[in-house]
């Protein structure tokens, strides 16, 4: 992935963050129990990326840190400001990524904690169907992090897990 880039732009996401892109860009991540959503359309090739933090505002509804913190404020915005730059949302595929359980036990009870990324993956995959999108693709769950690279105006999705 080296040899991308030296072709590309380069941004690191941060969690929180959502970026689309018009020009191409390389956007990585590292992912825990995280998910990152990829939506790209192909007709306009603008791509974008969220790495979203927790499942819904609603369990939140004074939290207003970040944009991007939530999943369903993440994707709104990632494909509404694909929309207003020009993309098809008939034509969008999407991508689901991360979600592990990092935090294995809740401390000597021998029980899985509050399983946020197990959440964080429903939450995704239940609006991207509520929004009309198949996953074109996907890596999640399970208990290791992941290196995630996006190219914005492929659409392409590498995975490295940690």
């Amino acid at each position: 992935m080296k040899h991308l880039a030296a072709h590309f732009p380069l941004l690191y996401l941060d969690p929180k963050q959502c970026h689309v892109a018009r020009t191409p860009t390389l956007v990585s991540t590292i992912l825990g129990s995280c998910v990152a959503i990829t939506v790209f359309d192909p007709v306009s090739q603008i791509g974008g990326v969220a790495h979203a933090f927790l499942p819904t505002r609603a369990d939140y509804p004074d939290d207003a840190e970040a944009p991007c913190k939530f999943v369903d404020d993440a994707l709104d915005r990632l494909l509404r400001t694909m929309h207003q730059g020009g993309a098809v949302l008939d034509c969008v595929e999407a991508k689901l990524f991360g979600g592990a359980e990092i935090m294995h036990r809740e401390a000597g009870s021998g029980r899985s904690g509050i399983q946020v990324g197990a959440r964080n993956v429903e939450m995704a995959r239940r609006l991207l169907n509520q929004k009309g999108l198949q996953l074109a693709a996907q890596d999640v769950g399970g208990n290791q992090g992941r290196k995630l690279l996006f190219l914005s105006h492929t659409g392409g999705a590498w995975v490295k897990k940690i």
